[in-house]
C-alpha cells in the first residue's frame, strides 16, 4: 500500500513532503496566511493508494482535486470525489459538507461519457 502526504496552500500551492510529514514550517499553524484559517487533514484514497492531504479547511471540493491530481496521476475532470458515499461538485466547500480533520475521500476515475449523456437532456 502507497502512502504519500501533502500540504496544500492558496498562497503557496502545493509542497510535497516525504516521510508522512505535514504542515508548513514553524509549528502551530502558521497564524493566518490563508484566507480559510484552519488547515485540516484528509485521508484520500484512490484503489489501493492512500494521500494523506492537507488543505484549508474553507476549500472546495475542486481545490482538493487540484491538489490530488499529482498524486493520483488523474486531472481534476477525471477524478470523482466521495464522501460518506455521496459524489461531490466541485463547487462544495469541505467544511459545510462537514469534511473534517482526518475525514476519508474516495476517488474514483470519472466517466466522460456519463456526463455526455447528462448534458444533453
Amino acid at each position: 500500500m502507497k502512502r504519500s502526504s501533502t500540504t496544500y496552500s492558496k498562497k503557496c500551492g502545493v509542497e510535497k513532503k516525504e516521510g508522512g510529514g505535514y504542515g508548513g514550517g514553524s509549528g502551530g499553524g502558521g497564524g493566518g496566511s490563508t484566507s480559510g484559517g484552519s488547515m485540516i487533514k484528509i485521508k484520500a484514497s484512490h484503489g489501493s493508494y492512500h494521500h494523506d492531504i492537507t488543505v484549508p479547511a474553507q476549500s472546495t471540493f475542486g481545490d482538493l482535486k487540484k491538489v490530488l491530481a499529482p498524486e493520483t496521476g488523474l486531472e481534476p475532470k477525471e477524478q470523482r470525489l466521495l464522501f460518506r458515499g455521496k459524489a461531490k461538485d466541485d463547487e462544495e466547500f469541505l467544511h459545510i459538507v462537514g469534511l473534517t480533520d482526518l475525514s476519508k475521500v474516495i476517488i474514483l476515475l470519472e466517466d466522460p461519457t456519463a456526463k455526455r449523456g447528462s448534458l444533453r437532456k
